[in-house]
């Protein structure tokens, strides 16, 4: 993807996201709108939804506050007018330990997550959140790093849980009906 805009507070615009992160995110975030944790609903692709005005107008706002503070990766979350999809984390406080088990999102984190199985969905959010790098300030560049529904939670690093008070679910983890 890659897009070019002009913004009156930040001038020429390069908004792109790479090839494997579009590949990813088709694996986990676009999966053709099934009611699965993590999934889009509202949106098929990456390109559908950054075709969305309101998407570009937030991202450009959080990128020109982000670029007086000096930061260089960002993300943000957008509250939007209808249902995106079913999020891939709930809070914390909703479950009971016996519906919970250990689980590493990464090498570098470790968290809670529904146990595979369990009938609790994954549930319906009208949250997106975006998470992006700022590589220029003059004519910004911004790559998207990754996109998905639901709240923002942060770097994958340390005790996830503890640090945000979430549960994650797995990615083939039903959500909520509609």
């Amino acid at each position: 993807m890659h897009l070019v805009i002009q913004s009156k507070d930040l001038g020429r615009v390069t908004v792109t996201m790479r090839e494997e992160t579009k590949q990813r995110l088709a694996t986990t975030c676009f999966r053709g709108g099934k009611n699965l944790a993590g999934n889009f609903s509202q949106w098929e692709n990456a390109e559908k939804l950054f075709a969305e005005e309101d998407v570009i107008q937030a991202l450009l706002a959080d990128a020109n506050q982000a670029m007086q503070e000096r930061s260089s990766t960002n993300s943000f979350s957008i509250n939007w007018r209808t249902p995106v999809g079913w999020s891939g984390t709930d809070d914390f406080k909703k479950y009971s330990q016996k519906d919970l088990t250990n689980y590493n999102p990464n090498r570098r984190s470790s968290a809670l997550r529904v146990r595979i199985g369990h009938q609790l969905p994954a549930p319906r959010t009208d949250i997106l959140t975006i998470v992006y790098e700022i590589t220029q300030r003059v004519n910004p560049g911004i790559i998207i790093h990754t996109i998905y529904p639901g709240r923002d939670i942060g770097e994958l690093e340390g005790k996830i849980t503890d640090r945000e008070n979430v549960v994650f679910f797995d990615w083939n983890h039903p959500g909520a009906l509609p």
